[in-house]
């Protein structure tokens, strides 16, 4: 098995055969082992970090899976700090950043409400002609919303109702997060006329769409009676 193999990749007439490796065998090998070794830190980004950093540093340096995994760490943990460091480690490396690095770096700045961060960050896909998908923008909404910028997590939902990116269109997670946003706000009718939207979309409520626009009632029990009501009528099961 040469998956795990300790980065000792000499070809030499003396090699065994499990380091007699193709350049590209090598290559291959030494990134699943270094990915591996980043995963079983488990969330300990400091162990991700000291295992990207050392890797790093050697002849071939990291690739984008590599970096990916510590930022999947960064992610975990909320450290939107460490996750923007590393973007732009890969920027140093001439890696490129592909949406699941993107995503992973908007998740941290999600885990700590960086709106701001989020949407500079989409701003940056745009730029670089990365192509988002729906957990890209649902990510940035969810950063907006926990911050209280429900102006700009409705903007995401009407791009994305609007078709300006092409192949990607809300889903009910997306529509839930502006109802949530819209309900902190106390702007109920725009909340729950999100719900009938949906519809006409084609996107089904789910519970969370639900609980989202009951939440959004307040202290209207009459309102959150009403959505509760029509929950049963679509057959959507509450929590229990």
């Amino acid at each position: 098995h040469t998956a795990f193999l300790p980065v000792h990749f000499s070809a030499g007439r003396h090699a065994s055969p499990l380091t007699r490796l193709s350049a590209r065998d090598s290559t291959r090998a030494r990134s699943q082992y270094v990915n591996q070794r980043i995963k079983r830190c488990g969330k300990n980004w400091k162990c991700a970090l000291r295992e990207l950093r050392k890797f790093r540093a050697e002849p071939g340096g990291v690739d984008v899976f590599a970096y990916g995994a510590a930022l999947a760490v960064c992610a975990q943990s909320g450290q939107w700090e460490k996750a923007s460091q590393l973007l732009d480690d890969m920027n140093t490396d001439d890696v490129p950043i592909n949406t699941i690095c993107y995503n992973a770096a908007l998740s941290a700045y999600e885990k700590k409400a960086n709106w701001q961060k989020s949407l500079a960050l989409l701003r940056t896909m745009q730029e670089r002609k990365v192509a988002p998908d729906i957990l890209t923008f649902n990510t940035a909404m969810s950063a907006c919303a926990k911050a209280g910028q429900w102006e700009a997590a409705v903007a995401i939902l009407k791009s994305l109702r609007s078709g300006r990116f092409e192949g990607l269109k809300p889903d009910a997670v997306t529509f839930s997060t502006a109802i949530s946003a819209l309900g902190k706000a106390g702007r109920t009718d725009e909340a729950l006329a999100l719900l009938d939207a949906m519809e006409q979309d084609g996107v089904r409520p789910n519970v969370y769409s639900f609980s989202a626009a009951i939440s959004a009632c307040g202290a209207n029990w009459r309102r959150a009676v009403g959505v509760l009501s029509s929950m049963r009528v679509r057959g959507v099961r509450a929590n229990v």
